[in-house]
């Protein structure tokens, strides 16, 4: 139940720019949709990121009820999500696009039989990894007839997260816990986007093989006794930081709150396998590495 919370939630918000990160300003509109433009309802955040940073913000008349906030896409109507579409609104709105993210056997029973309905084309694309994401990227650009632009996003992103990894490679490898949410307990595992991050950013996570999302008790967390800690709070309120602290103090024996190395990440992004995973990459290295605008415990 806690792993289906977890991976739910990291649909939700489905996961600091190098210079060729991620760039959330987007063309004026009258630069980037023809007349003929694919009008655009994504239930997708991860999708909608990529749009954005494809410069193809000006196509989006609709976003999901997760996405996270954002100027470019604040004032756009929420028309559902992964649980539940609000086709009444779609009807009025008239999109040419669809842009979902269920597996396929995830598929809500009639959803194809609506969008069809309506005119409206489906897009749908599982994005769980990296490699999901610039496939993403790729097939969006044909979806809405921007090759050039995917092309040059593609590239933005592969010279983004390689610009990553070789600053990383210049320092020592530490161990690193990943963990998601307030408890402290609910890790994340190196098969998982955030733990490709994670290797790329220079660290080696404590979790094994096997397992995306364990739930850890504090006799493991004390076996594993990494070298950092990293909580991801994306969007965390003060009361849910102050939470979160709370918990490492009584884990005193670990050599990351001894030295005092448990960090906060609460940017609303950061779970987000969208194209701002550049921005991610750089924020671990960045902690693992060099300095990071985050509070270390008192």
């Amino acid at each position: 139940m806690i792993q289906r919370r977890i991976a739910s939630s990291l649909a939700m918000f489905l996961a600091v720019m190098l210079a060729c990160g991620c760039d959330r300003t987007p063309a004026p509109a009258s630069e980037v949709v023809g007349t003929s433009a694919p009008r655009v309802a994504s239930l997708s955040p991860a999708a909608t990121d990529i749009v954005v940073a494809m410069q193809l913000a000006g196509q989006l008349i609709a976003v999901s009820n997760f996405e996270p906030p954002r100027k470019i896409t604040d004032h756009l109507p929420r028309a559902g999500d992964y649980r539940s579409v609000d086709w009444e609104l779609l009807a009025v709105l008239k999109p040419d696009v669809i842009v979902t993210q269920y597996h396929a056997d995830k598929m809500p029973e009639g959803f194809a039989d609506r969008a069809a309905a309506l005119n409206i084309k489906m897009f749908n694309r599982k994005i769980d990894s990296l490699k999901d994401t610039r496939l993403a990227i790729a097939e969006l650009g044909t979806v809405l007839d921007a090759k050039s632009e995917a092309d040059l996003t593609v590239n933005r992103w592969d010279d983004a997260l390689s610009q990553v990894r070789t600053f990383a490679e210049s320092y020592p490898k530490r161990g690193v816990l990943l963990v998601v949410g307030e408890s402290g307990l609910n890790a994340v595992g190196p098969g998982t986007f955030l733990g490709e991050l994670l290797e790329i950013a220079g660290g080696v996570n404590v979790i094994p093989v096997g397992v995306d999302y364990p739930t850890l008790d504090r006799e493991r967390l004390a076996a594993l006794d990494p070298d950092v800690i990293i909580q991801l709070l994306p969007g965390a309120s003060t009361q849910s930081i102050e939470y979160a602290k709370s918990f490492w103090p009584t884990m005193s024996e670990l050599r990351a709150v001894k030295q005092s190395q448990v960090f906060w990440v609460t940017d609303p992004d950061v779970l987000l396998p969208g194209f701002c995973a550049t921005q991610t990459a750089e924020r671990l290295a960045a902690i693992l590495h060099g300095s990071h605008p985050t509070t270390r415990p008192n």
